[in-house]
């Protein structure tokens, strides 16, 4: 099942990646679904790192993931911006659009660049087969050592206890947006586990992180619009307007920020108000869990134990006795013949 999960993944980036080149002026989904499938391939190699032995094959496509995420993630920002302004009246005039798809235009070719450096020569095709051929040797072995809900359990502990150490101390931004990203980490990994195992704590945890994603996603899309818009008036300040114009705009401009501060900040209280008991929660009762099945099972193992040496000393008494008798009957026997 793990080399399902990855193999899919994998295979994802590579089809996206091939549609975003033919639809990316009209679409921008392709795009956002290769990113999607690109962190969810990552989370699959850091979950499944025990199963494969090809360990230069999964670090040479690591790196090739996080090219594409490095690359792609201002193209990424300008589509939403696009699609926000457009479909969904979001932040942005009809001068700032056009400016948007400008700068969307310009990011293409790095990203044709980085869809051939994959495609060439079927690159990136033939390490994930080469990886994916380690997992099926060793697979069965390495899974065969725990249980799956075991495994499922301990997973999900480790992935919450580590979003709890990115819970941003201080209140930006730029913080809550690190916060984000961790959160997308750890919900592909509630996904990945949940579609593997039945294990109500990774459905849980996945919804949860479902609706941070979307409240800090929001947040940062005002963030990068914010800076879009201050990008611009930096460049039209060079031009000849009236004093009347730019008062207007800084005024405009000063509302937007004092409400996306607002934001920020009751995002960030609601992370540690909600967000972070629940999770802890959640944890807690893992943990609690683990701890039961760990006790019924020494309580079992101790049980199996008496009762083995319980049936180990009756069969030991009953061997003595056996002994007893035959040489009783023996001496009985050598008595009978003395006699006679």
């Amino acid at each position: 099942m793990a080399q399902v999960q990855l193999r899919s993944a994998l295979r994802e980036v590579r089809r996206q990646l091939k549609k975003m080149e033919d639809r990316w002026k009209k679409d921008p989904e392709p795009l956002h679904q290769a990113r999607v499938f690109a962190r969810r391939s990552q989370v699959c190699l850091e979950l499944f790192h025990p199963l494969y032995t090809e360990k230069k094959e999964a670090a040479w496509i690591s790196a090739r993931l996080r090219e594409l995420l490095k690359v792609s993630g201002k193209a990424r920002d300008l589509d939403v911006l696009v699609s926000n302004a457009v479909h969904k009246g979001g932040e942005g005039s009809e001068k700032h659009v056009r400016a948007w798809q400008k700068q969307r235009k310009e990011c293409q070719p790095a990203l044709e660049s980085i869809t051939k450096k994959l495609q060439k020569k079927g690159r990136f095709k033939e390490h994930s087969r080469t990886l994916l051929s380690s997992m099926e040797s060793t697979g069965s072995d390495a899974e065969s050592q725990i249980a799956p809900e075991t495994w499922a359990s301990q997973q999900i502990h480790h992935q919450i206890e580590r979003l709890l150490t990115q819970v941003p101390a201080s209140v930006t931004a730029r913080t809550l947006h690190k916060f984000r990203l961790g959160t997308k980490q750890t919900r592909y990994a509630a996904d990945c586990i949940g579609e593997m195992v039945d294990c109500p704590a990774a459905d849980e945890l996945s919804e949860l992180l479902s609706d941070v994603q979307k409240e800090l996603g929001n947040i940062q899309d005002s963030v990068v619009a914010q800076k879009q818009r201050q990008k611009a008036a930096k460049d039209s300040s060079k031009k000849r307007r009236s004093d009347a114009e730019l008062q207007t705009e800084s005024a405009s401009e000063g509302t937007k920020a004092e409400a996306l501060a607002t934001l920020i900040q009751k995002a960030a209280s609601w992370i540690h108000q909600d967000i972070v008991p629940r999770l802890q929660r959640i944890g807690a009762t893992l943990q609690t869990g683990r701890q039961q099945k760990h006790d019924e099972q020494q309580k079992h193992d101790e049980q199996q134990k008496h009762d083995d040496g319980a049936t180990h000393g009756s069969a030991a008494t009953e061997q003595t006795l056996v002994k007893a008798v035959a040489r009783k009957k023996k001496k009985q026997s050598k008595k009978q013949k003395a006699t006679v």
